[in-house]
C-alpha cells in the first residue's frame, strides 16, 4: 500500500491525563493539555517529524541513551518547527 492511502493518526484527547496525545508507530506522543495551541502545535510539528521521517519516529541522538527519543519529540516546539510545520 502506498504511503499516500495511509491516513494521518489523529490527535486524540487522553482523558486521564487531560493531554492531548497521538499515536505514532505504536507509541503514544503527547502533545500538551488537551484544547490548547500548545497541544496544537505540538502534533503538528511531530507529523511533520513523522511524515518527514518516512512514517518513522526520529531516531534516538547520538548522546542518547539507548531507547530514549531525540530531544526533538521531547521538547517544545520552536518558531522554526511552527513555520515548517505549515
Amino acid at each position: 500500500m502506498s504511503h499516500s492511502h495511509r491516513p494521518i493518526p489523529k490527535h486524540c484527547h487522553h482523558k486521564a491525563s487531560g493531554r492531548g496525545v497521538v499515536r505514532l508507530n505504536g507509541k503514544d506522543c503527547y502533545t500538551g493539555p488537551w484544547g490548547t495551541p500548545e497541544a496544537e502545535v505540538t502534533y503538528e510539528r511531530l507529523l511533520a517529524e513523522w511524515l518527514t521521517n518516512g512514517r518513522s519516529l526520529v531516531a534516538p541522538a547520538a548522546d542518547s541513551p539507548a531507547g530514549e527519543i531525540a530531544p526533538s519529540l521531547t521538547t517544545a516546539p520552536t518558531v522554526n518547527d511552527v513555520i515548517l510545520a505549515f
